[in-house]
């Protein structure tokens, strides 16, 4: 007599825990942070004792990108500040961020309204760390090494004076390419338009992560949540509705 086993009850898929955003660097990631504007990659991973392969997996940590952007300002470390700018980069909300560093509730946000602190100072700096100029296509390579450069200068908020400095040519040409030289011109629109692009991008990502938890909230028990989630989704309806405008608009035109 054969006797059929019952199926086994399907397990319960097991969830990958949660990844821990890094909060400390090793003394190999603050030499290379330090080192990272005055060396090339070889010779930062040499000083450092690690490969190439090693400093550029670093990049991807929104915390070594501070370090690097608080080596460029010249400005003393502030590790919650500092802390505050990578997990922001990184994703993770103020409220999230502040439980995290063991900060006081609207620290991050009294920070984020001071357009001097900074919070603000390094997220800027962290920002055009990871600009990545545009690719050269067919209708740039009449730009010479000096053009090239000199947007990429122009993109980190440099003057037509600091750019023409660096690159060993006057304001005055600077200033003709900027305003005369066509090729130059359609170059420099197309690597605002891409980074513009990546700005909207990210505002958009965070405005339908708010919406979301304000949605959620619409659901709570206590009445005077539901209110305050409700007024507050209307009150971001109009600026969403200018945001996706403004993308729609982008895409019309290419």
């Amino acid at each position: 007599m054969n006797i059929q086993e019952s199926p086994k009850p399907a397990e319960a898929p097991v969830e990958a825990p949660a990844k821990k955003p890094v909060l400390k660097l090793t003394k190999a990631q603050e030499t290379a942070a330090t080192l990272w504007d005055s060396r090339n990659m070889q010779e930062v991973a040499a000083a450092a004792g690690v490969s190439l392969k090693t400093v550029e997996s670093w990049k991807e940590q929104p915390l070594f990108l501070a370090e690097i952007a608080q080596t460029r300002l010249g400005i003393d470390p502030d590790t919650p500040q500092k802390q505050a700018a990578a997990l922001a980069f990184g994703g993770v909300s103020y409220a999230d961020a502040e439980g995290i560093i063991k900060l006081k509730e609207g620290t991050i946000m009294k920070w984020a309204q001071d357009r001097k602190s900074k919070f603000n100072l390094l997220n800027s700096e962290m920002k055009r760390l990871v600009y990545v100029p545009p690719e050269r296509d067919d209708s740039s390579d009449d730009l010479s090494v000096e053009q090239t450069q000199a947007i990429t200068l122009i993109m980190e908020g440099k003057n037509d004076a600091e750019v023409a400095e660096v690159i060993g040519k006057t304001r005055e040409t600077v200033n003709r390419w900027r305003h005369h030289n066509d090729e130059f011109i359609v170059a420099l629109d197309h690597a605002r338009e891409t980074y513009l692009d990546s700005q909207i991008a990210a505002v958009s990502t965070g405005a339908q992560k708010a919406i979301a938890v304000l949605d959620s909230l619409l659901d709570s028990e206590d009445e005077k949540i539901r209110f305050q989630a409700a007024s507050l989704l209307l009150k971001s309806a109009p600026s969403q509705t200018k945001l996706n405008r403004k993308h729609n608009l982008r895409g019309q035109i290419r």
